[in-house]
């Protein structure tokens, strides 16, 4: 399987990685609430009772999101299956510590985070094409098409309340009911795909390993550059939000 790079960007700088603008704006200013004052009655209370009901807001200042930077998948030249990245899954070296490798998601906030859409762009000035079925009698890409499915790795799959695990595999990453696998060559604008806050007792982010599959078109023609550094096909974006479990 081919390993992903490990060079990751904060999601403020990531090229792969939007900002979801599903979550509500809120002030700016935190110490500052709403002062409006409901009266409850027109007449002044003596010794009676009387109460005020409190609200609260929450200001989400930074979604902590990272994935990895660039990821390769290997097309053979007569078509077929894809050699794609390795599914991500977190290994337990000790207590609370973890080695984390493969194609995933990392959630470092304290707070679950959704996938509300992904969307997929092409990189490739029309060099590849991403389709939902192979047809090699009807080949759009300039050098070939891809046909590529994502979902989240079902590999391991344990909660984050599983505390105890010091050892073994771990995936935080939950499959909503409904969530199927996402078509890059339509996308999907809900996913239902969540990704467990990052547990306080962990010094490592919960992720959601990626699972990738597909398989490629005949290719029509092979440069240098793509039997040796590979070439640029397209990108993948998430956009996310903050949610609940």
């Amino acid at each position: 399987m081919k390993k992903t790079s490990k060079i990751f960007g904060a999601v403020a700088l990531s090229a792969a990685l939007a900002m979801g603008c599903a979550v509500p704006a809120f002030a700016a200013d935190l110490g500052s609430g709403d002062g409006t004052v409901d009266a409850s009655t027109d007449n002044p209370v003596v010794n009676s009772a009387v109460s005020t009901d409190v609200k609260v807001k929450a200001r989400i200042s930074q979604i902590d999101v990272t994935v990895p930077l660039n990821v390769t998948i290997v097309a053979d030249a007569a078509g077929g299956p894809l050699g794609v990245p390795s599914e991500g899954i977190k290994t337990f070296t000790a207590q609370n510590t973890a080695d984390i490798s493969g194609y995933r998601i990392e959630n470092e906030s304290s707070f679950p985070v959704a996938i509300t859409n992904i969307a997929t762009t092409d990189s490739s000035s029309g060099d590849w094409k991403l389709v939902s079925t192979i047809n090699n009698a009807s080949i759009t890409g300039a050098v070939g098409d891809l046909a590529i499915k994502l979902e989240p790795s079902d590999a391991v799959n344990k909660d984050s309340e599983d505390s105890d695990l010091t050892t073994g595999t771990k995936n935080e990453g939950n499959k909503a009911t409904g969530a199927t696998p996402i078509d890059l060559a339509t996308g999907s604008n809900d996913p239902k795909w969540t990704v467990a806050a990052k547990p306080n007792e962990q010094q490592t982010a919960s992720i959601m390993g990626l699972k990738m599959s597909g398989s490629g078109s005949e290719l029509q023609g092979v440069s240098s550059a793509l039997t040796t550094t590979g070439v640029d096909a397209f990108r993948i974006t998430f956009t996310v939000a903050a949610t609940s479990l």
